[in-house]
C-alpha cells in the first residue's frame, strides 16, 4: 500500500482527482422557430372597440358596488369568483382530518338509518290507519242500517221490459 500526505491511504479517487482537469461540458438544445411579428395582429389589438372596454369597466364597477353590501366572508368569496372569471386557477378544496372526516360520515349514516327507520314507521302506520278508516266507515254503514225495516232489506223494483217473440 502507498501512503500518501499525511499518513493516508491513496485511492482511485484521489488520484483521479489530481488528474481532473481537462473536462470538456457540451450541452444540446432545440431549434427554436423564428417568431413571425405579425404588425396585423397589433393592429387589432390597438383598434378594439372603447365602447366594449366601457362596459367591461361599468359592469365592473357594478360588481364592485354590489360587493360593497356584503359580509366579510361573503366579501371575500366573491372576490375569489372575480378573480375566477378574470383567469385565475380556483383554490384548491380544505384539506380535511381524516379521523374528523370518518365522523362525519359515520353521524350522516345514523342520521339516514334513523330518517328510514321512521319513514317505514310512518309509512306502517298509515296503512294501519287507512285500514281503520275502511273497517270504520263499514262500522259506521251498518249502524246506520239498524232498525225493523232493515233486517227484511229493501224490494227492489223489477224492469218492465218485455222481450219480443
Amino acid at each position: 500500500m502507498t501512503t500518501g500526505v499525511e499518513g493516508l491511504v491513496t485511492t482511485k479517487s484521489s488520484q483521479f482527482k489530481k488528474q481532473g482537469h481537462n473536462f470538456e461540458l457540451v450541452s444540446f438544445s432545440k431549434h427554436k422557430k423564428n417568431k413571425s411579428n405579425n404588425d396585423s395582429d397589433k393592429i387589432r389589438t390597438i383598434n378594439k372597440d372603447p365602447v366594449s372596454v366601457d362596459m367591461k369597466r361599468a359592469r365592473f364597477e357594478v360588481y364592485k358596488f354590489s360587493k360593497s353590501d356584503l359580509n366579510f366572508s361573503n366579501r371575500q368569496k366573491s372576490n375569489v369568483d372575480l378573480a375566477i372569471q378574470l383567469g385565475a386557477k380556483p383554490p384548491k378544496k380544505e384539506s380535511k382530518n381524516y379521523k374528523k372526516l370518518k365522523e362525519e360520515k359515520r353521524k350522516e349514516a345514523v342520521i339516514k338509518e334513523e330518517n328510514k327507520y321512521f319513514k317505514e314507521i310512518s309509512r306502517n302506520f298509515k296503512i294501519k290507519m287507512d285500514n281503520r278508516a275502511k273497517t270504520g266507515n263499514h262500522k259506521l254503514t251498518k249502524s246506520k242500517q239498524t232498525g225493523i225495516l232493515n233486517a227484511y232489506g229493501k224490494a227492489k223494483h223489477k224492469s218492465t221490459m218485455k222481450s219480443k217473440r
